[in-house]
């Protein structure tokens, strides 16, 4: 009867003990400690084994990335799966404590500040998880002045309706302000000011500004040996006998159009009759072309000229709001724990004193 009582306790006295561990401070602190450690020892590990990890990470929905692009970066990415397994024990460690909380009734005014620590934490993990499963990202989207451009995986356009630079006392640019609009269809969803840490947010879609850039809107091309002109998308240079230079396309950096690759300017020559007399590519990257000779015309690329333009990334994360709300109740939790760990506020309340 005895040895049937004991191996029945056997595994009771187990789950307390894992209970009293998943409840400790100590447990938290240890994980915290090792994902510190984890994510700064990975962040160096893969800045110096790929200096652009960061950024092609961020090019994707985290759910996304880690299913589909880091397993082909292994062992580069491995510090991440052991971040995020290291992030759902931390989480489940913080669900545990508050359970045993409410669990043991422990309605103390100080104990509050602790609660709502725990919440805001919760809330954060649970908007990042819906965010990293369920969210889209549209990257460096490029705008000038007046354009709009169709956001696909979104259903949405967004416009740039101006830009300023903000500069400092120095004249050195620091900040620059985009007046942004999203538009569903034809409608205006919402408009505002776009500047660093002050995203334009409609529901669950964010606009981020990242940068400004010099976009390619034309090129010089120097004509025979001295005649410079400037060439745009879609214009044409006359050569006076009834022939035309015609720009068929512009390729900023990186861009391809067929097995051509930016940056160049992709030429035709079209006679008075407006039949076809040869086409070049030139370009000022080294290795490619940057002279042709179109039906007797010596044609030179010299140089591009660029807009400035501002750069921005669109996400649509459905757990921004948590993440928001989870931060509020981060930041009251912890005022709280410090009134309470000054003195400010009582240490129970109740008629039982519990």
């Amino acid at each position: 009867m005895k040895t049937g009582m004991m191996k029945a306790a056997q595994p009771a006295a187990i789950l307390r003990a894992l209970w009293k561990v998943s409840i400790s401070p100590v447990t938290f602190v240890v994980l915290s400690l090792l994902w510190c450690l984890d994510l700064a020892a990975g962040s160096i590990t893969a800045y110096y084994a790929d200096p652009n990890f960061s950024a092609r990470m961020d090019a994707y929905p985290f759910k996304v990335w880690l299913g589909q692009v880091a397993p082909r970066t292994l062992p580069h990415s491995l510090w991440v799966y052991i971040l995020v397994a290291l992030s759902y024990l931390l989480v489940l460690s913080l669900l545990f404590c508050t359970v045993n909380w409410f669990l043991k009734r422990r309605y103390r005014l100080r104990g509050l500040g602790e609660v709502l620590v725990h919440l805001g934490f919760l809330l954060i993990f649970s908007g990042f998880v819906l965010g990293s499963t369920f969210g889209v990202r549209e990257q460096r989207i490029m705008l000038a002045p007046g354009e709009t451009k169709e956001l696909p995986f979104l259903d949405m356009a967004l416009r740039l309706d101006g830009m300023r630079v903000v500069t400092n006392d120095r004249g050195r640019p620091v900040d620059t302000v985009s007046e942004v609009a999203l538009l569903q269809g034809e409608r205006e969803a919402a408009a505002g000011e776009v500047r660093i840490n002050h995203p334009l947010i409609w529901g669950s879609t964010v606009v981020y500004p990242r940068d400004r850039a010099g976009r390619p809107d034309g090129a010089v091309l120097r004509l025979g040996k001295e005649r410079m002109v400037r060439v745009r998308p879609g214009g044409h240079v006359d050569l006076g006998d009834g022939r035309r230079i015609l720009v068929q396309a512009l390729l900023g950096e990186g861009e391809r159009r067929g097995s051509l690759t930016g940056p160049g300017v992709l030429l035709a020559l079209r006679d008075s009759r407006g039949r076809h007399g040869g086409a070049a590519f030139l370009s000022n990257r080294p290795g490619t072309r940057q002279g042709a000779v179109l039906d007797g015309m010596p044609v030179r690329f010299v140089s591009f000229t660029a807009a400035e333009v501002a750069v921005f990334d669109v996400h649509r994360d459905p757990g921004i709001w948590f993440a928001i709300i989870g931060a509020v109740v981060l930041a009251c939790g912890t005022l709280w724990a410090l009134a309470g760990y000054l003195g400010m506020i009582p240490s129970a309340a109740g008629a039982d004193g519990a």
